[in-house]
């Protein structure tokens, strides 16, 4: 049996391609864990320490007073506006009614502060 004459050229082999949407997929997974390295990297590890007297270690130690179940020292560190507004038993119970989230494992990130007057 004879072969047909060939005419020098080599047929390209097949090449199995991946379908567009599995690429997609694929470069959506690589960008979400470079933002999840990057937000790892960026956000400290402990607290950071704030200037005596400024907004942010007000903030910080409501804050931490607050988490700690000091509901009577967190209320104090509020405003002179505010507790007018809000008793310490109605404190107290809004505390109470959200002391579950101090069990949830969750970091609190101060961006900035806008202090006015």
């Amino acid at each position: 049996m004879e072969h047909p004459p060939s005419s020098g050229q080599a047929s390209p082999p097949a090449r199995a391609s991946l379908p567009r949407s599995v690429l997609v997929v694929g470069a959506a997974i690589v960008v979400l864990i470079a933002l999840a390295v990057v937000v790892v990297l960026a956000v400290p590890k402990g607290p950071t320490a704030y200037d005596p007297g400024s907004p942010e270690a007000a903030f910080q130690a409501f804050y931490q007073a607050y988490e700690a179940g000091d509901v009577e020292g967190a209320y104090g560190m509020l405003g002179a506006a505010v507790r007018d507004q809000l008793t310490l038993a109605e404190y107290r119970r809004l505390a109470a009614e959200h002391a579950w989230q101090r069990d949830q494992d969750r970091r609190v990130v101060l961006l900035g502060t806008d202090v006015t007057g």
